[in-house]
């Protein structure tokens, strides 16, 4: 992939991929991004390495077995027929290797642009810890914050575990619980303190409010 197109490196965990058929999802920083690189493959059982790509408008995640280097470009590219994903190869650093078309990728896989206006959540009702731990980490991710007794309507409510939010119809609630132990808990809770987990549940509150 050419390095132009490469924002950065990330490891991403298995529960944070959702596959729909042919379709394959990844939710990352808050976010649910398409993902290709697991065609016909077996999703790993642990954290795998992958490349955001983007193009400036879109973003896409590009999942790979190993990511060793990077390397200059420097020799012809020698197309390879029958195969639009790929650019052809090359050979660098005296190996021949396979360029990925980022046009071609983003062409197939890049369906999901990003949102004009950011998904709201509406925090804990009286929870200082919200404020001070939980707000920082939900702007960071994209998300627009609103308190508890905001008049405006949210995408997305984050309850403490015996809270009773009062939310229209339809709008997702994730719990969150103060101790990282499950049981005797709310089954459907979340440990406040984990991190993926709670990335994850709001990407794909995201993705259905």
């Amino acid at each position: 992939v050419r390095m132009a197109a490469v924002r950065r490196i990330v490891t991403l965990e298995r529960n944070a991929v959702t596959i729909e058929g042919a379709h394959c999802r990844v939710t990352i920083d808050g976010r649910t991004l398409p993902m290709a690189g697991l065609e016909g493959r077996e999703l790993p059982l642990a954290g795998f390495p992958a490349l955001w790509l983007s193009d400036g408008a879109a973003d896409l995640i590009l999942a790979a077995a190993a990511i060793d280097n990077t390397a200059d470009l420097t020799g012809d590219i020698i197309p390879l027929p029958g195969d639009d994903i790929l650019e052809g190869t090359a050979v660098i650093e005296g190996e021949a290797t396979v360029i990925v078309d980022s046009h071609a990728l983003f062409a197939r896989h890049a369906a999901l642009v990003p949102s004009a206006r950011p998904r709201t959540c509406r925090l804990p009702q009286d929870d200082g810890w919200a404020g001070t731990f939980l707000r920082p980490l939900l702007e960071s991710a994209g998300y627009a914050v609103i308190g508890a007794d905001a008049p405006d309507p949210c995408d997305i409510v984050i309850a403490a575990e015996t809270e009773e939010p009062a939310q229209p119809t339809g709008v997702p609630v994730i719990r969150l619980r103060a101790t990282p132990d499950p049981v005797g808990q709310d089954p459907g809770s979340i440990y406040r303190y984990d991190r993926a987990a709670l990335l994850a549940a709001l990407g794909n509150a995201a993705r259905t409010a």
